[in-house]
């Protein structure tokens, strides 16, 4: 045979095994792609999923995208990875950006919808109102409404680590005097805000709607009243542990509670969250500061809705306010309750590789 009917050869041979491995892994890819859509689903409180008519209302934020932004970022989520899908990664992007510091806003008027291109308020009828700027990299649901915009520390210049937030109306203008630190949601009137002194270190108070400090800058955890109280955390430089509990209107302690390493959240339900300097590890208090719940697992959550996030080994679920696993760990990522759904991605010992790019590993 000669040089160059073997080279001819050696190349059609090539094409084929290319042509067929192109084909292999395009099955691959589309078996893949239809087992993520099986995994996504929205439950309800006792973990049934929900009909789809309940996440319906996700299609017209995905077509206002296309037709208001030209971002297909919805559209091509449910189109990947079917409504549920869709929804799940919308609560779940903008989740992340509502939860920058672990806030949780249910019922908000308007709400952030991040995409891989920008970040956009819309309401849940579709309407789309605006695009942040581009300069914004952080950006809070609507409550009240003034909504909470940031921008990342390195984004300011060299030396600048920490974020900082203005309050915007719903036009996107200033609506509130000063930048902030952080800046939450504001809630009956208040809003939980932060300020750096002078090495840098930063400090939450409350200020109003007119920029005034109404609870002063010294906390290093706090969370916003509940039936006149607030979980707060602060340093004492006569102590070596952190004074922790909850504090009335005027900014004092009126419970103290021992052994906090860290307050996680308001009173949710009626429970606090606690994370301790020693076993049991995570506890849920009243409002008198007494332990009434303490959960045995790997990582535990606020309650929201009556139902809390628990991570056991690798896989989270739920529990009761009576901390019973009403929705046993099962799930490999989940959502708070919120409106009485949370969005949840199943499990699957065939999915042993999920990102949400083109990278995945099915197992027979």
């Amino acid at each position: 045979m000669t040089i160059k009917k073997r080279i001819t050869i050696a190349c059609a041979t090539l094409g084929l095994l290319a042509a067929g491995g192109i084909a292999v892994y395009c099955g691959l890819r589309l078996k893949a792609q239809a087992h993520i859509r099986s995994l996504n689903q929205t439950i309800g409180p006792d973990g049934a999923p929900v009909p789809e008519s309940e996440v319906a209302w996700v299609r017209d934020l995905a077509d206002t995208l296309v037709e208001k932004a030209n971002d297909p970022w919805l559209q091509d989520a449910e189109k990947n990875f079917g409504l549920f899908g869709a929804f799940n990664h919308m609560r779940m992007s903008s989740a992340g950006l509502a939860g920058v510091f672990g806030i949780h806003a249910p019922n908000a008027e308007v709400f952030p919808v991040q995409t891989n291109r920008a970040i956009y308020y819309m309401k849940k009828n579709g309407e789309f109102l605006f695009r942040v700027d581009p300069g914004y990299a952080i950006a809070s649901p609507y409550s009240e409404g003034v909504a909470a915009m940031g921008i990342l520390g390195p984004s300011r210049g060299p030396g600048n680590s920490s974020p900082l937030f203005e309050y915007v109306d719903i036009n996107g203008d200033n609506a509130v005097p000063g930048t902030y630190a952080e800046a939450r949601p504001f809630k009956d009137g208040l809003a939980i805000a932060g300020k750096l002194d002078e090495h840098g270190k930063k400090h939450l108070g409350m200020i109003d709607k007119s920029g005034n400090w109404v609870i002063e800058a010294k906390f290093n955890a706090l969370f916003e009243f509940v039936d006149g109280l607030a979980a707060a955390q602060m340093s004492n430089p006569d102590l070596s542990f952190d004074i922790a509990g909850f504090i009335d209107r005027t900014g004092e302690f009126v419970v103290i509670i021992d052994k906090v390493q860290w307050m996680k959240s308001a009173l949710h339900d009626g429970l606090a969250l606690v994370w301790r300097t020693e076993a049991p590890e995570y506890v849920f208090v009243n409002r008198e500061g007494q332990t009434m719940l303490a959960p045995e697992y790997d990582q535990v959550e606020p309650f929201f809705e009556g139902r809390a996030v628990v991570l056991k080994g690798e896989a989270w679920g739920y529990i009761d306010t009576q901390g019973n696993p009403v929705i046993p760990p099962q799930y490999r990522m989940v959502t708070p309750f919120e409106n009485g759904m949370a969005a949840v991605l199943r499990d699957s010992p065939a999915l042993r590789a999920l990102k949400w790019t083109h990278e995945f590993v099915i197992e027979e």
